[in-house]
């Protein structure tokens, strides 16, 4: 018998979300993906014709080749009309159900969605005809004004209408625990002060190894159904349904639990002087969910709480498990102020991601959650190795990415950390310490020569191992590194 598989997916997510400063405007595109990855789908099928959605891909099975077209066509459609701006890709592939693995036919669809994604034609955009005014966020026709007067396109009001209407709905699951509380609407609510210079975090989190864990159960099911059937098709549909859910649950209740944390936490920050913008007993939270799809995540949060609240839920994920097998993540914080373009700072969230999971070997030999991040203070324009290379003498002046935990000797989250305290709790003044940040830049011995000239060898020593600068990132985060409670 034959069935016909159909994969959706939302091209140039990013671009989508993060292409403006509004925050209302990345609310209302991130709820409009999950609408048209989520919601509107399922209004054109039967509940049976849903297979699985992970990777940021959706997959529904038909029972005819005409019944996978109207579903492409009224998808299609839909999306267009509702959503200006949003981009789809659809393939459709037909297998025996009876005598074929469905896990092949995945495979072979999911390479047909790829291979149509490169082959699509160079567009180009209108953006007018030099008679119209010009959005601001996308450069197309201007269509109306948005709430603070400024002019729109189409797409960024059906954002704005998305933002306004559901913000407080979606990942209103993630607030069950603490009710009467939100989250932030707006930069300016993420805790900072009026008219100083704001620091906002964009975190970008990933799953480590979820293929290889993807592929074992794979393997898995295989070995123990090994005969390919109808009942092997339907059985493998319910299981990959299941596991799906299970990593997104897993990463939605690690960011709850941090989330539950931060709320708690909110009086002790607030008198410590850390969310400075924040008036005491608010029902605000300085953190915003933007991407919570699997265990693809991305949120927007104070500064100064960004780097802890990211290790706090790396921490929440390593106590779960996917098929009894640890799971671990890598993320990327990037520190930006609030005027720095979006889309480049979520750029580098992703770059410096990216960079915590080049600190792990390509194999399954070894497996730990790695943390990457950087403050964007004005230096020059370029990638993440570009600005190292210039800013940290070709990365000898620092030791990023850390390892959450310690292991193997390598530098963690926790040495950063208790050399952090350290360093405080010795009092040395602010001046020093800047002025030593300097020395380190000239290296080891210039380094060694102002501790002693300042007579500060006996309290800061050890500033190297093997060749790398383990100081330097410590004093650069004094002031922007803050734990969600006070460590004793």
């Amino acid at each position: 018998m034959k069935e016909f598989l159909t994969v959706l997916e939302v091209s140039q997510k990013q671009k989508y979300i993060f292409q403006t400063n509004r925050l209302a405007e990345n609310i209302g595109a991130s709820i409009i993906i999950r609408e048209v990855t989520e919601e509107l789908p399922i209004q054109f099928i039967s509940p049976e014709e849903y297979v699985f959605s992970g990777g940021g891909k959706s997959v529904y099975a038909f029972s005819s080749e005409e019944a996978a077209k109207r579903f492409v066509s009224s998808v299609s459609r839909a999306a267009m009309e509702q959503y200006p701006g949003i981009e789809l890709y659809m393939a459709t592939i037909g297998y025996d159900n009876e005598k074929e693995s469905i896990i092949d036919a995945i495979n072979n669809l999911y390479g047909r969605l790829e291979s149509k994604k490169a082959a699509r034609s160079v567009s180009f955009t209108l953006y007018g005809l030099g008679i119209n005014e010009s959005c601001t966020s996308t450069q197309l026709p201007a269509s109306g004004r948005n709430r603070y007067g400024q002019l729109v396109s189409e797409e960024c009001q059906a954002k704005y209408k998305a933002a306004e209407e559901k913000q407080d709905l979606i990942f209103s699951e993630l607030l069950q625990d603490i009710p009467g509380y939100r989250f932030a609407h707006e930069f300016e609510e993420l805790g900072g002060t009026k008219d100083t210079k704001n620091y906002i975090a964009i975190t970008v989190m990933d799953g480590n190894k979820m293929g290889l864990k993807l592929d074992k159960f794979r393997s898995d099911f295989t070995n123990e159904n090994p005969e390919v059937n109808a009942d092997f098709n339907r059985r493998y549909k319910s299981e990959i349904r299941r596991v799906s859910k299970e990593i997104d649950d897993s990463y939605k209740a690690a960011v709850q639990t941090v989330i539950n944390h931060l709320a708690q936490s909110l009086d002790s920050l607030i008198k410590r002087g850390v969310l400075t913008g924040f008036r005491r007993g608010g029902k605000v939270l300085p953190f915003r969910p933007l991407i919570l799809a699997g265990d693809d995540i991305c949120f927007v949060s104070d500064a100064r709480i960004g780097t802890a609240f990211a290790c706090e839920v790396l921490k929440e994920i390593e106590t779960k498990k996917i098929e009894g097998l640890p799971m671990r993540a890598c993320a990327g914080v990037a520190m930006v102020k609030t005027s720095y373009p979006f889309f480049r700072a979520h750029e580098l969230a992703e770059e410096l991601c990216q960079s915590a999971k080049g600190n792990l070997p390509s194999d399954d030999s070894k497996d730990a959650s790695v943390i990457d991040f950087h403050i964007v203070q004005g230096e020059i324009s370029g990638t993440l190795s570009d600005i190292r290379q210039q800013k940290y003498s070709n990365n000898t002046m620092t030791s990023k990415p850390y390892y959450l935990h310690d292991s193997d000797g390598e530098i963690s989250m926790d040495m950063f950390r208790n050399r952090l305290k350290y360093l405080k709790q010795e009092k040395i003044s602010r001046g020093n310490l800047k002025e030593y940040r300097t020395a380190l830049r000239e290296g080891e011995n210039a380094a060694k020569r102002f501790l002693m000239h300042k007579r500060l060898g006996k309290i800061i020593e050890n500033s190297f191992k093997n060749g790398r600068c383990v100081d330097f990132d410590v004093i650069e985060m004094l002031d922007i590194y803050h734990e969600l409670e006070e460590s004793k």
